[in-house]
């Protein structure tokens, strides 16, 4: 089992980039659905310059949520997550990563956890084909 193929299970690429309101409103979609809840964390940085014009602008960038992702129920399983840009706009998210243990292969991770990965793949597609469509 390569690197590539454990990265493949617990990296979820989003299909358009979201804002910290967007990433949010996913988020409470995973919890209702999962069923489950989301903790979580946002980390959004600010800048205002009065010198750059004559009005003072505000800038928003380097926004990252982390969290955590349980699934209600039984048998009950959590998973830290973290949501970052990828691109030049760190205003914007576009992926959510859970965390890998370095060394490990896929087989080494709990079935209860990979699935936990997989059924918010499942979810994270599912919640841009509702919100894409027409």
């Amino acid at each position: 089992m390569t690197i590539d193929e454990v990265i493949s299970e617990a990296e979820i690429q989003f299909p358009i980039s979201l804002s910290r309101s967007g990433a949010e409103e996913l988020l409470r979609y995973i919890a209702v659905k999962l069923p489950g809840r989301v903790h979580y964390r946002t980390h959004y940085s600010r800048f205002i310059d009065p010198n750059d014009c004559s009005e003072p602008q505000t800038e928003g960038r380097a926004l990252k949520i982390n969290g955590d992702i349980s699934r209600v129920g039984s048998p009950m399983v959590f998973d830290h997550f973290l949501m970052e840009p990828l691109g030049e706009d760190t205003s914007k998210l576009e992926i959510m990563n859970f965390p890998l243990v370095p060394g490990w292969e896929l087989r080494q991770y709990r079935p209860e956890v990979r699935e936990l990965w997989a059924d918010t793949r499942r979810l994270v597609n599912a919640y841009f084909e509702e919100t894409s469509s027409p």
